[in-house]
């Protein structure tokens, strides 16, 4: 068992969930599920599982506060006609929220390129 509570996370705005399922404080990962409500993919949704998140301690204590990011990325094969990556950086604050930035890059087959902030968001569970 891990640092970081598994649980459901959901922003303040609602539209960006991260379901963790476990962390490993040996190497700072997270294994979840990252949901987000809105994107230019095809169906609006994205959702991605796996080893999607880090985190690392300051001062070697083992509690919050301390650095935890999230990061994914889904290129669908195998004719790839898109990427997009989530990226979400931030602090851990305590065991049932985390502060954090993200931001949105997205290209696709046409062209269509985009790159903007997601916001800083408080992230509760």
């Amino acid at each position: 068992m891990g640092a970081v509570v598994s649980g459901r996370y959901v922003s303040e705005d609602n539209n960006f969930t991260i379901v963790v399922t476990s962390s490993d404080d040996s190497n700072g990962s997270v294994e979840a599920t990252y949901n987000a409500t809105y994107s230019p993919v095809p169906n609006g949704n994205l959702a991605i599982s796996g080893r999607i998140g880090n985190y690392s301690f300051i001062g070697g204590s083992g509690s919050p506060p301390f650095a935890i990011s999230f990061n994914v990325s889904q290129r669908p094969e195998p004719s790839r006609p898109y990427h997009i990556r989530d990226c979400w950086v931030g602090i851990y604050e305590s065991q049932s929220a985390f502060l954090m930035e993200g931001v949105r890059s997205y290209i696709d087959s046409q062209g269509v390129m985009r790159v903007g902030s997601l916001g800083t968001l408080r992230f509760s569970r």
